[in-house]
C-alpha cells in the first residue's frame, strides 16, 4: 500500500476506534451518532449554541441536526432558547438530564486520546500537534479556494 492510502485507512480506523469508544454510552441513553455529536459539540463549544454552528462547525447536514435537535428536545436533553437581541436566533441549551451523558461523554474521550496516544512521549506529541495543526490549516485553505470559486 502506498502512504497516501495508509493515511485515509488510519484516519478512517480513528474514527471507527472514537465511534466504538462511545458505542456504550450511545445504547445507555438510546441516542443516534448525530445525538451524541450535538449534545458533545454543545458541551465542549460554549458560544457556539445554535443548529447553525453545529452544520458549519461540525459539518453535518443541516436537515440532519433539525431532525436530531427535534428528538433531543422530545427526549428532555436540549431546549431551545430564542435570543433576546436578534429573535430570528435560536440557542440550543443542554439541560440538566443531560449532565450524566456529556460526563460520560468526557470520561470515553479522555480514555480514548489515553489510549491512542498510549507510548508517547511529550516531545512525539508536540511533534503531532504541531503536524496535525499544519494538515488541519491546510484543508481549510483548500476548502476556503473552493467556497470562492462557487
Amino acid at each position: 500500500m502506498n502512504n497516501n492510502f495508509n493515511m485515509l485507512v488510519n484516519f478512517r480506523q480513528i474514527i471507527k476506534f472514537f465511534e466504538f469508544s462511545l458505542q456504550d454510552i450511545r445504547k445507555k441513553y438510546n441516542l443516534t451518532k448525530i445525538e451524541m455529536d450535538i449534545i458533545s459539540f454543545l458541551y465542549n463549544n460554549p458560544g457556539y449554541d445554535t443548529a447553525s454552528d453545529i452544520v458549519e462547525l461540525r459539518m453535518l447536514q443541516k436537515g440532519n441536526v433539525s431532525q436530531a435537535v427535534d428528538l433531543l428536545i422530545k427526549k428532555e436533553l436540549l431546549v431551545k432558547k430564542t435570543d433576546s437581541l436578534d429573535k430570528r436566533k435560536v440557542h440550543l441549551i443542554l439541560t440538566e438530564k443531560s449532565a450524566n451523558i456529556t460526563e460520560e461523554i468526557s470520561n470515553a474521550k479522555l480514555k480514548f486520546k489515553q489510549e491512542i496516544f498510549k507510548g508517547f512521549t511529550t516531545e512525539e506529541l508536540n511533534t503531532f500537534n504541531y503536524l496535525n495543526n499544519k494538515i488541519v490549516n491546510n484543508i481549510k485553505t483548500e476548502l476556503g479556494k473552493d467556497e470562492q470559486n462557487e
